[in-house]
């Protein structure tokens, strides 16, 4: 049990450390990075709905695969809304 509590002792300078550090990086401006915050933006919003969907197809199923499920359909919804939106500008209210 002492381990972990010096984990947890670590943790707070260790997080600050972290945090100070991602504030120093200087990264240039790209178009990839405005398409990765689009995603995990529609990715963070769509994954709830897709736990529920998946829970209540499949009640009884294991954790591990529901959660992959869950993962890959949030991940495959952002990318077609994503995709949509260029070809029809009404979907980047979605997101925008």
């Amino acid at each position: 049990m002492h381990d972990l509590a010096s984990m947890y002792l670590m943790l707070v300078p260790t997080v600050a450390f972290l945090f100070i550090t991602l504030l120093s990086i200087d990264l240039k401006v790209k178009e990839l990075y405005k398409t990765l915050r689009v995603l995990s933006l529609l990715i963070y919003v769509s994954h709830l709905m897709f736990v529920v969907v998946v829970t209540a197809l499949f009640p009884t199923m294991n954790a591990l695969l529901q959660y992959g499920i869950v993962a890959l359909s949030s991940l495959l919804f952002a990318l077609i809304i994503y995709t949509l939106a260029k070809h029809f500008p009404i979907f980047k209210h979605l997101y925008a």
